[in-house]
């Protein structure tokens, strides 16, 4: 892990940061969900909340408990595309840039709530992209222990969602 893991992350956002119109339309159906301070779970939202061009961009990633890892629940199509391979039921720490992650996502989990990170490189050197944003959202079945990780992730200059 380097100094470079948090650089262009924000923890303090709200939804005019963020700098494309699918990680919008994603953060305001998070925080629709929202209740009393308690975190949505998986179990609120449906493929059918985010419309067809967000889909593809969207990541669900496991938290396992004891020690603390992990796992590619789902890739959208767009990810797979982007990355050159369907990450889904991977481990994140076997994915390049994994330790990066890794630490990005254990954060996530220590401070309880999203964060924003712009201009990350692309860790599978991606000629055509060669960096991304994402929006990490925390879930939570019970309201409170996050079990899950929802991203959105967007790659500047390719197709919008």
């Amino acid at each position: 892990m380097t100094a470079n893991t948090f650089a262009n992350m924000r923890w303090d956002f709200d939804e005019t940061c963020i700098p494309w119109e699918g990680g919008r339309r994603t953060y305001a159906l998070w925080a629709s969900k929202l209740r009393d301070e308690k975190l949505p779970g998986r179990h609120d939202f449906s493929p059918k909340d985010l419309s067809a061009s967000v889909l593809p961009t969207i990541m669900l990633v496991d938290v396992i408990s004891n020690p603390t890892s992990f796992t590619v629940r789902l890739a959208g199509t767009g990810i797979a595309h982007m990355m050159g391979r369907d990450p889904t039921g991977m481990d994140v720490a076997s994915l390049r840039g994994g330790d990066v992650l890794q630490a990005r996502f254990t954060a996530l989990l220590d401070g309880a709530q999203p964060y924003l990170a712009l201009d990350r490189p692309t860790p599978w050197q991606h000629e055509e992209h060669p960096t991304y944003h994402v929006l990490a959202l925390p879930l939570a079945r019970d309201g409170e222990n996050i079990d899950m990780l929802m991203l959105n992730l967007h790659f500047p200059g390719a197709a919008k969602g």
